[in-house]
């Protein structure tokens, strides 16, 4: 039988004394170079433990957050959004590496997160980041050869979120597509091979599930979001609130800044806007 988490923290972990400097550290963005010299271990144990924590939060968000949110209604919520790039590492998997450079991906790519947090609390009710773990590259050619999505527009496309929406197949008689870009195609497809596992998704279907797992997370009446000039989070925003904003329920306020003037100015046309606001 299994020990309970109240019984233990250390079940199947080595090295567990370290956790507390480990979150500690990581928290004030410490580099991983560095942060593995401080805890004297290796590679391969920083990021086990980094997935031991991610893991034990999402224990946390479930036992204290979510449940406890379900239960309570609120008058009216200010929501602000943000969108935020983060340049993640690529990784080659175990064995697909090699002194080649002409079938390589970029080392870092740009990478989407969405963060939504209250605008008075500034508590964080989600982050999510575009990008798909679960995928595989096979199902990808499976649905393509069933499907016939390389002939279907992108929107019909069952795997249209996906960075590769479909698997590059032979240009036919009809097919405007020449062979030397259908074989470059095919060659990036393959190349996505050797690397880890999932594929980055569009930034605006991301931000359509982060909207729409909040509205089920939160029982509001009356919803006032607060974002930046972004497009795709804006046609998120009108679509999965589209019967509050028709109704008069939801509200946007749109925040800009003008490049020209000075911050003295900027700063007291702030102040004069805000006071009207209020009033």
């Amino acid at each position: 039988m299994m020990p309970t988490r109240r019984q233990t923290s250390t079940y199947n972990q080595k090295r567990n004394d370290i956790l507390p400097l480990f979150t500690k550290l990581l928290v004030n963005k410490m580099p991983v170079s560095r942060a593995i010299d401080v805890l004297e271990i290796g590679v391969k144990t920083y990021y086990s433990k980094l997935e031991w924590i991610y893991r034990r939060c999402l224990e946390f968000l479930e036992r204290h957050e979510q449940k406890p949110l379900q239960n309570k209604t609120f008058g009216t919520v200010w929501l602000n959004t943000d969108k935020m790039i983060y340049n993640l590492n690529n990784v080659r998997k175990k064995g697909m590496g090699g002194a080649r450079y002409d079938d390589v991906e970029d080392t870092q790519f740009s990478t989407h997160i969405i963060i939504s947090a209250d605008v008075f609390s500034r508590y964080v009710y989600r982050a999510d980041v575009a990008f798909d773990w679960d995928v595989r590259m096979e199902d990808i050619m499976l649905d393509t050869i069933l499907y016939k999505d390389d002939h279907l527009h992108l929107f019909a496309r069952k795997h249209a979120r996906l960075r590769f929406s479909s698997y590059p197949q032979e240009p036919t008689e009809n097919d405007t597509q020449t062979m030397a870009e259908y074989k470059k195609k095919l060659d990036e497809f393959d190349t996505r091979n050797h690397y880890i596992e999932g594929l980055h998704t569009n930034g605006t279907y991301t931000t359509m599930a982060h909207y729409w797992l909040i509205k089920d997370l939160l029982k509001a009446q009356n919803w006032r979001f607060v974002t930046d000039n972004e497009s795709s989070l804006h046609s998120a925003m009108y679509r999965v609130f589209s019967e509050d904003f028709r109704s008069f329920s939801a509200h946007h306020f749109l925040c800009l800044t003008d490049r020209e003037k000075s911050r003295k100015q900027a700063y007291q046309e702030f102040s004069e806007a805000s006071t009207d606001l209020y009033n």
